[in-house]
């Protein structure tokens, strides 16, 4: 019984052994890379925050200032056109200020609000911001420059980025003296929000596309829409 088992092992190790090197010899060649790309493309949206900071040695005085003042910009916002939706206030935010060498509380108390606004109209921009100064909103920062069409432009990069991906791998094989066959995988990275300035790295592909007029104040230029991926293909 224990030879006939002894035999048993053998025979299955002898039957393995064939498909185990069938199956290291069946691993596809393949050649991966990464394609970059990016498309830049006129504005045609700003994100602006308006702040009110307010400085008093009593919190009720800075809040009530505070207060009155958000509410001159909210009505200003109005004035000119800019939607509820297009307007957020923030929490308000006290900060108490001390003084080197304090014993008895704070020295004043800080109070400040934030609105963000979205800005559909960049020839707008520059009244708002001088408006909001004029109001004594002290603070306009984090300013930003978008695009409405942000999907279909990140789609125009994304088959750019194929496109290039494909050339480069060819161009690899080819100096190997192969040639690339079918996709074997495809992965997307993850990419940053569009950037208001032109990119200066490494980009494999770069087009332009059609965008809003130019304002005759205020410019908004380009911003730069990217997409990468790695694509394996198998090497033939």
């Amino acid at each position: 019984m224990k030879r006939l088992a002894t035999i048993s092992t053998v025979l299955a190790l002898v039957l393995a052994a064939p498909m185990a090197l069938a199956q290291t010899a069946e691993k596809p060649r393949q050649v991966t890379v990464i394609g970059d790309a990016e498309v830049r493309v006129a504005p045609d949206r700003a994100v602006i925050v308006l702040g009110m900071v307010s400085d008093s040695r009593d919190l009720a005085k800075a809040q009530s200032e505070n207060a009155e003042k958000i509410s001159q910009a909210l009505a200003m916002l109005a004035r000119q056109g800019i939607e509820k939706r297009h307007v957020q206030t923030d929490f308000l935010r006290v900060e108490p200020r001390f003084e080197k060498n304090y014993g008895t509380g704070p020295a004043s108390y800080l109070v400040r609000r934030d609105i963000v606004v979205t800005v559909t109209d960049l020839a707008k921009l520059e009244t708002l911001i001088e408006e909001a100064l004029k109001l004594g909103i002290n603070s306009a920062s984090r300013f930003t420059l978008q695009t409405s069409e942000l999907r279909k432009h990140r789609d125009a990069a994304r088959l750019l980025a194929v496109q290039a991906a494909k050339e480069k791998a060819a161009l690899l094989a080819q100096a190997l003296g192969a040639s690339i066959g079918p996709v074997q995988a495809i992965q997307e990275y993850g990419v940053p929000a569009p950037m208001g300035t032109r990119y200066g790295g490494a980009q494999n592909v770069s087009q332009e596309a059609a965008g809003g007029d130019a304002q005759p104040v205020f410019s908004g230029g380009e911003i730069a829409v990217r997409a990468s991926v790695s694509v394996s293909f198998a090497l033939q």
